[in-house]
């Protein structure tokens, strides 16, 4: 052989040595490149024997999330990982593989090293050489908390389906286009319906209001953008009879707080209408009754004033008819306050302004008091005490008063006589005050310690009022009485 034909061979061969060179060097890269992204990938990887189902390979995320090392996974196979109550199913799968058949992405549960479920969602697919299986390819990603959050979903879902459907008030969800999306039992009971018959149809084909489809919707008016309606209605249930209902709908809104329907709430109130009515026809029945008890209580107090004056009259003594003059008046001044009772809208509270005017009116014209000597005012503001407060303070005014007409003004002097009550703070703390421009009281005349039946009996009074009396003698007599009303 020519020597340069033999060159040129050698020189031909080396090249082809060192392009089959290159090209395995390029294979090895690709090799190690796909070997270290198998081998650092997050999802679990794995490869499986056909005959018995034992493990080929398996990558580090499959190690560090079962918790098995590489010694262990080398005497283990796939159904020492599944969970037994999934192995019966990934065996089937298997088998299916290996037989050729396309498996689809499936979930399934693996069980750690140490007992712990892991559920995975993944692919799979069979390696073939000659027809035949060689090896299973399975790439899985861990969703756990995916799974776990879903099974947090769906009880959550069930758990408010449950409530909806057992709440005691008939509520129902309906869209924009008025179709009842659903609608809980005590609904259905209420109109008598199927779900069936209600759930997809329109509210007014089914419901048949003749509200519906009119401004005194209550679906229009939240869709024209208000944030609640409420209305009571009339209903004749097929199963229930009549009833009385309240509806309140409301909104319906979506994640991004978009209108997508409304909720309807209907209360069937019939029952407490029927005791509401039942309290007021007893309560009007005790108020007709409490009335009539405060008329006979006057009446009964009018007769033992009128035996009080007759039996006076028999009287020689001046001082003993004095005396029962005014026990006479202070039964009349309490005979008033029943007598308000009776005529008052208020049972609990007294008129205080009008039972201090009626009552000096009354004192006036008992006494004959000439009003152009003696002049008489009242200042009270719009003041209503229960009757345990009423009685005593109307006792202490018509003491005082009588004081006053009877010491302040002798000789014909004229003089005026002031009545005023007012509240001294919020808490019900209060104030009446009667005082005169006359003489005064006496220096010597003791308030704490008085010798008069008169003083006496204001005295008592106010111990019973849990009141307290502060007396000025400058320019007349004025008797400051403070309580608290609601005490």
């Amino acid at each position: 052989m020519d020597p340069k034909d033999l060159t040129r061979k050698i020189r031909a061969l080396e090249v082809e040595l060192a392009e089959e060179r290159q090209q395995k060097e390029l294979q090895q890269r690709k090799a190690d490149k796909f070997r270290d992204l198998v081998e650092n990938a997050s999802d679990l990887i794995h490869s499986i024997h056909p005959e018995d189902a034992s493990f080929i390979y398996v990558n580090n995320a499959w190690l560090e999330t079962l918790k098995y090392n590489r010694e262990e996974v080398s005497r283990m196979s796939l159904l020492d990982i599944v969970e037994p109550t999934k192995a019966a199913q990934s065996y089937q799968n298997f088998q299916q593989l290996i037989s050729g058949h396309e498996i689809g992405p499936f979930r399934t549960t693996f069980i750690t090293k140490f007992g712990r479920p892991v559920v995975v969602e993944g692919h799979v697919s069979c390696r073939f050489k000659d027809g035949k299986a060689i090896a299973t390819r399975c790439i899985f990603r861990d969703i756990t908390a995916q799974h776990r959050a879903e099974e947090i979903s769906e009880r959550s879902h069930i758990e408010l389906q449950q409530i909806f459907n057992l709440a005691a008030n008939g509520m129902c969800v309906i869209n924009h286009d008025y179709i009842i999306l659903r609608a809980n039992n005590a609904f259905l009971a209420l109109y008598g319906k199927k779900r069936e018959d209600m759930e997809g149809r329109t509210c007014y084909d089914v419901l048949k209001n003749p509200r519906c489809r009119t401004s005194k919707c209550p679906l229009i008016q939240v869709m024209d953008g208000a944030p609640r309606v409420e209305n009571e209605f009339e209903i004749n249930s097929p199963d229930l009879g009549q009833r009385i209902c309240t509806l309140t709908a409301t909104p319906y809104l979506g994640p991004d707080n978009e209108l997508i329907g409304i909720i309807e709430d209907i209360n069937d109130i019939t029952e407490r209408k029927k005791a509401a009515a039942k309290t007021k026809k007893s309560l009007r029945e005790k108020e007709l009754l409490l009335r009539e008890i405060h008329h006979r209580v006057k009446n009964n107090m009018q007769v033992i004033s009128s035996l009080l004056y007759i039996q006076s009259g028999s009287l020689k003594d001046p001082q003993a008819r004095e005396y029962f003059r005014e026990t006479q008046q202070r039964i009349r001044s309490m005979a008033m306050i029943h007598d308000s009772f009776y005529h008052s809208m208020d049972l609990d509270n007294v008129d205080f302004h009008s039972y201090v005017k009626k009552l000096i009116s009354d004192r006036w014209r008992s006494c004959g008091v000439d009003p152009d000597k003696i002049k008489f005012k009242v200042e009270i503001r719009d003041i209503k005490l229960p009757i345990d407060k009423a009685i005593p303070c109307g006792l202490l005014v018509n003491e005082l008063v009588t004081n006053a007409l009877s010491h302040a003004f002798p000789n014909d002097v004229k003089g005026t006589i002031a009545v005023a009550a007012s509240p001294i703070d919020s808490l019900g703390n209060m104030e009446i005050t009667v005082c005169d421009n006359g003489i005064g009281l006496p220096q010597n005349q003791k308030v704490d310690n008085p010798a008069t039946f008169g003083l006496l009996l204001v005295s008592v009074l106010i111990e019973q009022i849990n009141g307290e009396l502060e007396v000025n003698r400058t320019n007349g007599t004025r008797f400051a009485i403070r309580f608290n009303s609601k005490s």
